[in-house]
Protein backbone atom coordinates (compact mmCIF):
# COMPACT_ATOMS: atom_id res chain seq x y z
CA UNK A 1 0.00 0.00 0.00
CA UNK A 2 1.85 3.57 -0.97
CA UNK A 3 2.02 6.07 2.04
CA UNK A 4 2.78 9.83 1.80
CA UNK A 5 4.90 10.88 3.63
CA UNK A 6 5.95 14.95 4.96
CA UNK A 7 8.98 15.36 6.08
CA UNK A 8 10.86 18.20 7.47
CA UNK A 9 13.82 18.76 8.02
CA UNK A 10 15.52 21.26 10.71
CA UNK A 11 13.41 23.14 11.98
CA UNK A 12 15.69 25.51 13.60
CA UNK A 13 15.24 28.14 16.59
CA UNK A 14 11.97 29.59 17.67
CA UNK A 15 11.23 31.36 14.15
CA UNK A 16 10.86 27.67 12.61
CA UNK A 17 9.27 26.30 15.51
CA UNK A 18 6.61 29.38 14.61
CA UNK A 19 6.70 28.82 10.93
CA UNK A 20 5.47 24.86 11.55
CA UNK A 21 2.96 25.51 14.05
CA UNK A 22 1.47 28.17 11.11
CA UNK A 23 2.86 25.80 7.87
CA UNK A 24 1.61 22.24 8.84
CA UNK A 25 -2.38 22.25 9.32
CA UNK A 26 -2.51 24.18 5.63
CA UNK A 27 -0.02 21.65 4.76
CA UNK A 28 -2.39 18.67 6.13
CA UNK A 29 -4.91 19.79 4.33
CA UNK A 30 -3.76 20.36 1.13
CA UNK A 31 -1.71 17.31 0.66
CA UNK A 32 -3.58 14.50 3.11
CA UNK A 33 0.46 12.96 4.12
CA UNK A 34 -0.29 9.62 5.97
CA UNK A 35 2.77 10.28 8.04
CA UNK A 36 4.53 13.54 9.33
CA UNK A 37 8.36 13.29 10.05
CA UNK A 38 10.12 16.70 11.51
CA UNK A 39 13.68 16.76 12.46
CA UNK A 40 14.16 18.87 15.22
CA UNK A 41 18.10 18.76 15.61
CA UNK A 42 18.53 22.66 16.08
CA UNK A 43 14.66 23.70 16.83
CA UNK A 44 16.49 24.86 20.37
CA UNK A 45 17.78 28.33 19.95
CA UNK A 46 19.68 27.05 16.68
CA UNK A 47 21.35 23.94 18.35
CA UNK A 48 19.91 20.75 20.13
CA UNK A 49 16.22 20.24 21.07
CA UNK A 50 14.74 20.88 24.77
CA UNK A 51 11.79 19.30 26.57
CA UNK A 52 10.28 22.97 26.51
CA UNK A 53 10.66 23.24 22.63
CA UNK A 54 9.15 19.86 22.09
CA UNK A 55 6.13 20.59 24.17
CA UNK A 56 5.73 23.95 21.97
CA UNK A 57 5.55 21.65 18.46
CA UNK A 58 3.68 19.30 20.31
CA UNK A 59 0.19 20.52 18.73
CA UNK A 60 1.41 20.74 15.11
CA UNK A 61 0.58 16.67 14.74
CA UNK A 62 3.95 15.37 13.70
CA UNK A 63 4.05 11.39 13.90
CA UNK A 64 7.92 11.01 14.53
CA UNK A 65 10.79 13.00 14.84
CA UNK A 66 14.43 12.84 13.79
CA UNK A 67 17.78 14.88 14.93
CA UNK A 68 21.38 14.78 13.89
CA UNK A 69 24.98 15.65 15.90
CA UNK A 70 23.36 18.68 18.04
CA UNK A 71 21.71 15.62 19.97
CA UNK A 72 23.72 12.45 19.31
CA UNK A 73 26.28 12.56 22.05
CA UNK A 74 23.50 11.47 24.45
CA UNK A 75 22.67 7.33 24.63
CA UNK A 76 19.23 7.63 22.33
CA UNK A 77 17.35 4.88 20.35
CA UNK A 78 17.86 5.56 16.61
CA UNK A 79 14.55 4.38 15.49
CA UNK A 80 11.04 3.97 16.56
CA UNK A 81 8.18 1.92 14.59
CA UNK A 82 4.79 3.19 14.96
CA UNK A 83 1.72 1.29 13.43
CA UNK A 84 -0.69 3.98 12.23
CA UNK A 85 -4.01 3.15 10.07
CA UNK A 86 -3.12 -0.21 9.54
CA UNK A 87 0.25 0.78 7.82
CA UNK A 88 3.83 0.31 9.53
CA UNK A 89 6.54 2.87 9.63
CA UNK A 90 9.96 2.27 10.84
CA UNK A 91 11.54 5.77 11.15
CA UNK A 92 15.80 5.48 10.89
CA UNK A 93 17.59 8.33 12.30
CA UNK A 94 21.46 7.71 11.29
CA UNK A 95 24.85 9.45 11.77
CA UNK A 96 27.19 9.50 9.41
CA UNK A 97 31.26 8.84 9.75
CA UNK A 98 32.98 10.87 7.15
CA UNK A 99 33.52 14.37 8.60
CA UNK A 100 32.27 13.89 12.07
CA UNK A 101 35.26 12.26 13.67
CA UNK A 102 35.31 15.19 15.99
CA UNK A 103 31.72 15.63 16.65
CA UNK A 104 31.56 12.79 19.40
CA UNK A 105 33.62 11.24 22.28
CA UNK A 106 35.08 7.62 21.24
CA UNK A 107 34.34 5.88 17.22
CA UNK A 108 31.17 6.43 15.27
CA UNK A 109 30.23 2.95 14.16
CA UNK A 110 29.09 2.50 10.72
CA UNK A 111 25.54 3.47 9.65
CA UNK A 112 25.62 0.86 7.03
CA UNK A 113 26.05 -1.85 9.70
CA UNK A 114 23.27 -0.50 11.61
CA UNK A 115 20.98 0.66 9.49
CA UNK A 116 21.47 -3.53 8.56
CA UNK A 117 20.64 -4.37 11.96
CA UNK A 118 17.70 -2.29 12.83
CA UNK A 119 16.00 -4.02 9.97
CA UNK A 120 16.53 -6.95 10.46
CA UNK A 121 15.40 -6.94 14.13
CA UNK A 122 12.67 -4.35 13.65
CA UNK A 123 11.03 -3.93 10.33
CA UNK A 124 8.10 -6.02 9.36
CA UNK A 125 6.30 -7.44 5.67
CA UNK A 126 4.74 -3.98 4.43
CA UNK A 127 6.41 -1.17 6.44
CA UNK A 128 7.53 2.04 5.04
CA UNK A 129 10.99 2.44 6.18
CA UNK A 130 11.99 5.85 6.60
CA UNK A 131 15.48 7.16 6.72
CA UNK A 132 17.19 10.56 8.34
CA UNK A 133 20.85 10.11 7.38
CA UNK A 134 22.09 12.89 9.04
CA UNK A 135 25.89 13.48 6.70
CA UNK A 136 28.08 16.29 5.98
CA UNK A 137 29.54 14.88 2.27
CA UNK A 138 27.31 14.11 -0.34
CA UNK A 139 29.49 11.77 -1.47
CA UNK A 140 28.60 9.49 1.84
CA UNK A 141 24.81 10.13 1.61
CA UNK A 142 25.02 9.05 -1.99
CA UNK A 143 26.42 5.68 -1.23
CA UNK A 144 23.99 4.92 1.89
CA UNK A 145 21.19 5.47 -0.95
CA UNK A 146 22.99 3.16 -3.13
CA UNK A 147 23.41 0.63 -0.05
CA UNK A 148 19.61 0.90 0.80
CA UNK A 149 18.02 0.67 -2.46
CA UNK A 150 15.16 -1.59 -2.49
CA UNK A 151 15.29 -1.95 1.13
CA UNK A 152 14.64 1.14 2.53
CA UNK A 153 11.32 3.30 0.85
CA UNK A 154 12.89 6.71 1.36
CA UNK A 155 16.89 8.43 2.10
CA UNK A 156 16.87 11.89 2.93
CA UNK A 157 20.03 13.18 3.46
CA UNK A 158 20.26 15.94 6.10
CA UNK A 159 22.71 18.38 8.17
CA UNK A 160 24.40 20.59 5.56
CA UNK A 161 21.33 23.36 6.03
CA UNK A 162 21.95 24.19 2.28
CA UNK A 163 20.60 22.43 -1.00
CA UNK A 164 22.84 20.28 -2.62
CA UNK A 165 20.85 19.80 -5.69
CA UNK A 166 21.68 15.63 -5.62
CA UNK A 167 18.24 14.39 -5.46
CA UNK A 168 17.87 10.89 -6.83
CA UNK A 169 15.20 8.24 -7.29
CA UNK A 170 17.06 4.99 -7.13
CA UNK A 171 16.02 1.80 -9.50
CA UNK A 172 14.60 0.06 -7.58
CA UNK A 173 11.64 2.42 -6.21
CA UNK A 174 8.68 1.36 -8.26
CA UNK A 175 5.98 3.22 -6.29
CA UNK A 176 7.15 6.79 -6.31
CA UNK A 177 4.21 8.23 -8.73
CA UNK A 178 4.88 11.63 -8.50
CA UNK A 179 7.00 13.25 -6.14
CA UNK A 180 7.80 17.20 -5.27
CA UNK A 181 10.43 19.05 -3.90
CA UNK A 182 9.92 22.32 -2.76
CA UNK A 183 13.37 24.48 -2.38
CA UNK A 184 12.59 27.50 -0.14
CA UNK A 185 15.62 29.27 0.23
CA UNK A 186 16.15 30.13 -3.57
CA UNK A 187 11.85 30.25 -4.02
CA UNK A 188 11.78 27.54 -6.41
CA UNK A 189 9.47 24.66 -6.68
CA UNK A 190 10.55 21.69 -8.71
CA UNK A 191 8.52 18.54 -9.61
CA UNK A 192 9.48 15.34 -10.90
CA UNK A 193 6.67 13.41 -12.50
CA UNK A 194 7.49 9.69 -13.47
CA UNK A 195 5.83 6.81 -14.24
Amino acid sequence: MPAKLLFFGDIIGKPGRKALLKALPGIREKYNPDFVIVNVENMAHGKGVTVKTMQEIESAGADAYTSGNHVFDKEQLSFVRIEKNGQGFLVINLNAQVFFEKQFPGKIGSPFMEFDRIVAEQARPGDVVFVDFHSEATSEKRAFGFYTDGRASLVCGTHTHVPTADLQIQSACKDYGIAEIFLNRNSRRTKIVTN
